[in-house]
């Protein structure tokens, strides 16, 4: 999903090619082995990718895929729409028209797997296009109908990997953020939240060190029922979480071989032979099943600067249940020692049996191992669940955890176990979902306080502009000045808005909380009047950014504008 990426630099002010990431598309997108010894590659090249089909499905059997992508699309465009736009703070929210227009093709009452079958006879492709859901952690046999749209994504958008590895994604996002002001205190583990003396609000954390950092706003993106659980006091919502259903676990090996592996494609998926059985076995039994499934991704097969020339670097990633708590910590740390050996040699066997691939053990030079404990130990994630709480239906939308604390104000939650959930494109949405809220919040808040220290703003591309303040106490007989084109008007913010053009060269103004709600209004609508006499002063010098605010303005049939230094929605 890279325009989930181009989208987020975008509203940084920036791009991908500005902060120097390339992204190299994976062609083909998968190969799939099965245990006899066949397999198949998931190409976006259509001729190729029809012969397949046609080979494993018989005649009819590219018309049934065709159909099988055209179904999972309207799930993916009702998504995109209703679900990826965004965050469903009460129940009500969840009534949204388009989420509601096509509840139908959500397919609450069927299973991924069962969706899948309607269009695929053999079993192979059945598993093929049903796999998926492990991206999100959960049995395709328990995941809803709709995630059928992740085989949709890959096919239409492809898979795409950045040059450097997602750490080069990472990197470049602290370095813009260095740029607009941020700084980062690394290896710096917190201890607790610090709370009001009334536990109502969140003043700032404690670290491991016994330092108490303040804050007016906290926003956790740790493992979220690792927070409820350890850095707040022990609470039923704290339990409630533990309850819940979780995603798996793995153990992930990370290997360099001192020579290439040809037979190893980019991405790769050995299926089990026992594929329902071996999911049962992760999320029933919370165990590693004996005849498992896993993914092998080669980097280096795309990115030359994965690996030195001549060899090679490979992550394997192997689903396993996620810890219980009937062992204690030594018991658990021989027993996993154990798994984590008998995994390794399974997998190597796995990959020369059905590859072809010879001698790999002793081309192995190095290896890095991430078990259940690690993940646990050194990553904070409760029972090593890698993907945080399950994708089931109580888990998703308004059922899922919310990313404001019911009780405690100033204190925030992002990442998978919210929504929209697990992988790298939500959990980047979830930071913008979260952003929202605080602002709707803050701006709620200081109304009644004039307090708009420390808030500055800049540019944010697509997605609207953010409107800078001076720093410090604001006058109270200052203005809202915006410069479009080469004319200005000063008008009482927070009173009256007017239509915005489509030459975006007349001036506007809102009201807080304002809402245009016909673009082609002529007259002038009057708010009620702000507590405080007369609102800050706000300047846009830059005309293209005048008038690209104005054009996203107009975009929009509805649009709450917070002209306060924090943003524009």
């Amino acid at each position: 999903m890279p325009e989930f990426f181009r989208q987020a630099f975008q509203e940084l002010g920036t791009s991908l090619e500005n902060e120097g990431i390339h992204m190299l598309e994976c062609e083909p997108n998968y190969c799939i082995w099965f245990p006899d010894h066949d397999h198949i590659e998931l190409s976006r090249d259509i001729p190729h990718l029809k012969a397949q089909m046609e080979y494993h499905e018989g005649p009819g059997g590219f018309n049934r895929f065709c159909t099988f992508l055209a179904e999972s699309g309207l799930q993916y465009e009702l998504c995109k729409e209703s679900v990826f736009k965004q965050s469903f703070p009460t129940l009500r929210s969840m009534f949204h028209p388009a989420l509601f227009k096509g509840f139908l093709h959500i397919r609450p009452w069927t299973s991924m797997y069962s969706q899948v079958a309607k269009y695929f006879r053999s079993e192979k492709m059945r598993r093929v296009w049903s796999f998926e859901s492990m991206y999100l952690g959960i049995s395709p046999y328990r995941a809803l109908g709709a995630f059928s749209l992740l085989p949709y994504i890959e096919m239409t958008d492809g898979i795409w990997y950045p040059r450097g590895g997602f750490q080069r994604v990472l990197h470049a996002l602290s370095e813009v953020g260095r740029r607009l002001g941020v700084e980062y205190l690394l290896d710096s583990p917190v201890a607790k939240i610090e709370l009001s003396d009334d536990n109502a609000k969140a003043t700032g954390v404690r670290l491991e060190t016994g330092e108490v950092l303040r804050a007016d706003i906290i926003v956790v993106n740790a493992d979220l029922v690792y927070a409820y659980n350890h850095l707040l006091s022990p609470s039923r919502e704290a339990e409630r979480l533990r309850k819940r259903s979780t995603s798996c676990s793995s153990i992930s090996f990370y290997w360099a071989f001192n020579e290439q592996i040809p037979e190893l494609r980019p991405h790769n998926v050995f299926l089990a032979g026992r594929f329902r059985e071996s999911f049962d076995r992760i999320f029933d039994d919370h165990d590693v099943p004996e005849d498992f499934s896993f993914y092998v991704n080669v980097p280096s097969r795309v990115d030359v600067t994965a690996a030195p020339a001549g060899r090679e670097s490979v992550m394997v990633l192997v689903p396993v249940g996620r810890l219980v708590d009937t062992l204690d910590r030594d018991e658990e740390e021989k027993r996993w020692n154990i798994l984590v050996a008998q995994t390794r040699d399974i997998v190597l066997d796995t990959i020369e049996a059905r590859t072809g691939a010879r001698n790999l053990r002793e081309k192995l030079v190095h290896e890095i191992v991430n078990s259940p404990l690690t993940w646990r130990e050194k990553f904070n994630l409760d029972r090593g669940a890698i993907l945080g709480l399950s994708h089931d239906f109580d888990n998703i939308l308004w059922f899922r955890p919310q990313m404001k604390h019911f009780a405690i104000k100033g204190l925030y939650f992002t990442g998978s176990s919210t929504h929209p959930g697990a992988g790298v494109p939500a959990c980047l949405l979830s930071g913008k979902f979260v952003v929202r809220e605080i602002m709707k919040d803050w701006m709620e808040a200081k109304t009644t306080t004039k307090d708009y220290r420390r808030w500055q703003g800049r540019p944010t591309g697509g997605s609207g502009a953010i409107l800078k303040l001076s720093g410090g106490s604001i006058p109270d007989d200052t203005q809202l000045t915006i410069n479009i084109d080469t004319a200005s008007s000063q008008l009482d913010t927070f009173t009256q808005y007017q239509q915005i053009s489509t030459s975006h060269r007349q001036s506007f103004a809102t009201g807080h909380p304002a809402r245009i709600k016909n673009q082609y209004l002529d007259t002038w609508t009057y708010s009620q009047p702000p507590p405080w006499r007369d609102p800050p002063k706000v300047v846009i010098e830059d005309r293209e950014q005048a008038i690209e605010t104005c054009a996203q303005i107009e975009a929009r049939q509805e649009l709450t504008l917070y002209i306060d230094g924090i943003n524009i929605f």
